[in-house]
């Protein structure tokens, strides 16, 4: 007898033993910022936004980025005159030919077709014949034979689905791994009526979600004023929204877009949480502008609360990025495996403790309408 329930205190033993460590592994998991399945890789630096980025760096930074368990790519046409559409292919052909992970998805973005310098007229004004400004391509000159022009119409927008999938070397037996589509950068008044006439480019995108093109639709956008009329007129048609640069610690002004996206069930993607760099200490665009004095002055006060809370600043940054529970997803640009590394291992620091943010609006950081969003 002694020895059957010294059997049954082993064997209990041992299952107190593995409750508890399975707890202390939800506890080590919860008290991280996020979890890597929710970091989508930005493929806009593979075409060399602002600066080079080599070519074999940016493949390995793709192999490096399926390796650590990232699962979701995206990119635009707009993004190197549609290089990083064809660079993100090739990286991924072998994941996306043999699906693997099983999770892989892309996206990309409607409202620029790409056509041949030569065949555009010098002074149409949906031409993007600058930007090579932005772009610098793998080697530092993007090529100029091939240019992004605005094209928010039904055909338009058919056109630029169709170019993106033959960029990214997708076949009908791949196609599927394209899981989302944003209207990109839809933010004139021109550009906004062209998107919502009849047989408008947004009813393109309704079209190939309900053709199953793709899974999702939604916007991606810069300015939150045209992302909530959109938001307003196609409400229950969009699924998502890529938000960039309007929710993080220099700029809340997409507040607005994120109470709606929560009152409509849309997932919202949080793009530019570091400011552009300047929330990484890099010196950088803001705003794709330089910083100006008013900008640099809100940086130094969060520099400075960084440094009493003990928080390294970067990583407040984060933690304010993905706090909102409607913030489903974050984007960050990634060229090279140390980039990729390193945000990976962001997400494994500690979670900032509500009082912080608590205190920052105490001190007129945040507002008490931000917090309230911020912590719902």
């Amino acid at each position: 007898m002694f020895f059957f329930y010294l059997f049954r205190f082993k064997r209990w033993g041992e299952i107190l033993f593995t409750i508890t460590k399975a707890i202390k592994e939800m506890s080590k998991e919860s008290d991280r910022i996020w979890d890597v399945s929710r970091l989508i890789c930005g493929c806009a630096a593979l075409a060399g936004l602002y600066s080079a980025a080599p070519y074999e760096l940016g493949q390995d930074a793709l192999h490096e980025a399926i390796a650590s368990g990232i699962t979701w790519f995206d990119m635009a046409p707009w993004y190197g005159a549609g290089l990083a559409e064809r660079l993100t292919g090739e990286g991924l052909r072998t994941a996306i030919e043999c699906r693997q992970p099983s999770t892989l998805r892309l996206s990309t973005k409607v409202g620029r077709i790409i056509q041949r310098t030569v065949e555009c007229e010098a002074n149409d004004p949906r031409v993007a014949f600058n930007i090579g400004h932005w772009f610098k391509g793998t080697d530092g000159t993007l090529d100029p034979a091939f240019v992004p022009v605005h094209d928010y119409t039904y055909q338009g927008v058919m056109e630029s689905y169709r170019q993106s999938i033959e960029r990214m070397g997708l076949t009908p037996a791949t196609a599927g791994v394209l899981d989302t589509l944003f209207l990109h950068d839809c933010e004139t008044e021109e550009r906004y009526a062209v998107a919502t006439q009849d047989r408008s480019g947004v009813e393109a995108l309704i079209e190939l979600k309900r053709q199953g093109k793709v899974k999702k639709i939604g916007l991606g956008m810069s300015i939150s004023s045209f992302a909530l009329r959109f938001l307003h007129k196609y409400k229950g048609f969009l699924d998502s929204v890529m938000l960039a640069g309007q929710w993080n610690l220099m700029d809340t002004t997409g507040q607005c877009v994120l109470e709606e996206c929560k009152s409509q069930g849309v997932e919202v993607i949080n793009v530019g949480i570091f400011g552009g760099g300047l929330l990484f200490g890099q010196v950088a665009k803001y705003q794709y502008e330089d910083p100006s004095p008013e900008v640099m002055q809100r940086l130094g006060k969060w520099q400075d609360f960084a440094q009493r809370a003990h928080i390294a600043l970067p990583s407040l940054a984060l933690g304010f990025a993905v706090r909102c529970p409607v913030v489903k997803y974050i984007a960050i640009g990634m060229s090279t495996p140390d980039h990729v590394k390193r945000n990976v291992a962001m997400l494994e620091q500690p979670v900032p403790p509500d009082s912080v943010w608590h205190r920052a609006a105490a001190e007129g950081l945040l507002s008490a309408d931000t917090l309230s969003l911020l912590l719902s």
